[in-house]
């Protein structure tokens, strides 16, 4: 088992080697040219742009789908008498009648 000390010692030994300076100098010259940007860094992640995608979604359909009191109570009526005719049809109707509308 090599101990924390042997990796310390290694890693330094690895840093002052002639290859591994190249190493870093190539590393920064190539970071200096880099065209990232500062703010490149804090863009959302995948996830987080498909979240701000769906709640966008969202609000669309909620601003474009506009609905009153009127409207509900005409979808809740008919639903009603819908139901209302459909309990009420086999004892008004014939059963061939009730058979037909249901």
């Amino acid at each position: 088992v090599v101990s924390a000390a042997e990796r310390l010692e290694e890693s330094a030994a690895r840093r002052r080697s002639p290859a591994g300076n190249i190493k870093r100098a190539i590393k920064g010259i190539v970071a200096s040219w880099d065209d990232q940007r500062p703010e490149d860094a804090y863009t959302p992640s995948p996830a987080e742009s498909v979240v701000q995608s769906v709640q966008a979604d969202l609000d669309e359909i909620r601003v474009s789908v506009r609905t009153n009191e009127r409207n509900w109570f005409r979808t809740f009526s008919v639903i009603g008498l819908s139901a209302l005719a459909s309990l009420a049809s086999p004892f008004l109707l014939s059963a061939l009648a009730t058979e037909v509308i249901l």
